[in-house]
């Protein structure tokens, strides 16, 4: 079997049980604590998302990116990346604690962000990196399971014998460190004994490389979720909360193509000058992409009561109509990140990193400008309209150094996306999952006929020069 077809399925067997674990876990917090404590522990998140781009920039994509080309020096690029990782996390968590302290945060708010941060630096010491650059994406996939089974674990025991919100980051402290060390067990059993190798050329090079990507990763910040600092900021955390359910929802459902694409990126990175190969997988990436999100957003459209009613309860019905917008930026993000992943691929950072910050100067504008006005559906309105302009920003550069026909890549699955969207309108199922399987039967039914299933075939038939490069 090819290489990429064993990383999807060993990457999506695992993920997709450890995503389903994470978003349990979100519904069950929110569930448990009103929508007021669901804000605060949204926006702490968030906040310390922001930071965490300083304490990782684009050094480890940078590091997987050189290091599946040369592999005999994993050991350089351990040692580097490491020391890189924590000087950053440790520069990281000094501006996060005076941050917080300017901004005037006290109490519950102050000590989330505090131990969330704690977290954050923790994750510096990961070497999951490592097997992606190895193609080893079976170890990858064991890691964070491991991560999932102990967070669920302890915060099962969390939620059934404390009260205290703040237990929740603890929890994550210690599930992050059992996972770091096992992922270093692992490592060793597989790769051997560590060896530290200090070169300041690479060093510097991996920085200098990594600093755009780490730019345009904040720049993306910005436009994905910048809306619930500027929620909590001009309006309140009980916003931020009902938000907060609506797009955690959506990026739960994102994970799917994070996923595919972190799956091809070794592979693709490979085959970067291999035109007729580069370009055959692209349009496989794309096509799947689109077979994939396009039943996922008519069908989100048309039962987004249900599924927020049912997922999170009568309190959060507010966050339909949210949850109803930003099924545009799930749908570009899906079609379009392939696109983004091919632009850093054929290093074009700079333009990556231009393309982002016109972007992000469109959301916080228009965050400043709708959400006084219109709340949380303003937030929603304020990251759609951002992302879905870099789509075609993207699609443009995409279209410099991929030679495929985009539009008759997705026309199809389109068609049979609106007939399956068609029936569900009309027949109106009250039973959610009976509603989500008859419309999974049509969809199904539907592409099978139009011959598109066969592209998940075309994984197989991919003769990957890659695999002889290195």
């Amino acid at each position: 079997m090819n290489k990429i077809v064993k990383n999807i399925i060993s990457t999506y067997s695992s993920n997709v049980i450890n995503k389903f674990m994470s978003f349990a876990l979100l519904i069950i917090i929110a569930r448990k604590f009103d929508v007021l404590v669901f804000g605060l522990v949204s926006f702490a998140t968030v906040f310390i998302d922001y930071f965490s781009v300083l304490a990782s920039l684009g050094i480890e994509s940078i590091a997987i990116r050189n290091l599946s080309k040369n592999r005999s020096l994993r050991n350089a690029y351990y040692s580097n990346v490491l020391i890189l990782r924590i000087v950053l996390s440790i520069l990281a968590l000094i501006l996060i604690i005076v941050s917080a302290l300017i901004i005037g945060y006290k109490d519950i708010k102050l000590w989330l962000i505090l131990l969330y941060g704690v977290n954050m630096f923790l994750s510096a010491f990961n070497v999951n990196w490592i097997f992606s650059s190895h193609e080893k994406l079976e170890l990858t996939a064991a890691s964070r399971t491991i991560n999932n089974i102990v967070m669920f674990g302890v915060l099962m025991m969390f939620l059934r014998y404390s009260t205290s919100i703040l237990m929740l980051p603890i929890m994550q402290i210690f599930s992050t460190s059992i996972t770091i060390v096992m992922e270093y067990i692992i490592y060793i059993r597989v790769f051997g004994r560590l060896k530290y190798i200090f070169k300041k050329k690479l060093f510097a090079g991996i920085l200098r490389s990594s600093i755009p990507i780490g730019i345009s990763t904040i720049l993306i910040k910005i436009c994905n979720n910048s809306s619930i600092l500027f929620l909590s900021f001009m309006t309140s955390d009980l916003s931020v909360g009902l938000y907060n359910a609506a797009f955690r929802l959506i990026y739960m459902i994102q994970t799917i193509a994070d996923l595919f694409f972190v799956t091809l990126y070794p592979t693709m990175s490979n085959l970067v000058n291999k035109i007729e190969s580069f370009e055959k997988v692209c349009s496989i990436a794309i096509k799947i992409m689109a077979i994939v999100a396009l039943p996922i957003f008519i069908g989100g459209l048309i039962l987004a009561d249900k599924i927020i009613l049912h997922l999170y309860g009568t309190g959060y019905i507010n966050s339909v109509l949210t949850f109803r917008l930003l099924l545009v930026y799930l749908l570009t993000s899906y079609i379009g990140g392939i696109f983004g992943y091919v632009i850093m691929i054929k290093r074009k950072e700079s333009t990556l990193l231009k393309m982002v910050f016109i972007n992000s100067v469109l959301n916080v504008l228009l965050n400043l400008i709708l959400i006084p006005k219109y709340g949380i559906e303003g937030a929603a309105i304020s990251t759609i309209v951002p992302t879905s302009a870099l789509f075609f920003f993207w699609l443009r550069e995409y279209r410099k150094v991929v030679n495929t026909r985009y539009y008759s890549l997705i026309k199809l699955p389109a068609i049979a996306a609106i007939i399956m969207g068609i029936f569900l309108y009309f027949i109106n199922i009250p039973n959610l999952y009976v509603s989500i399987l008859v419309g999974f039967l049509i969809y199904s039914i539907t592409i099978y006929c139009f011959g598109e299933l066969k592209v998940f075939l075309e994984l197989k038939e991919i003769k990957f020069k890659a695999e002889t490069i290195l």
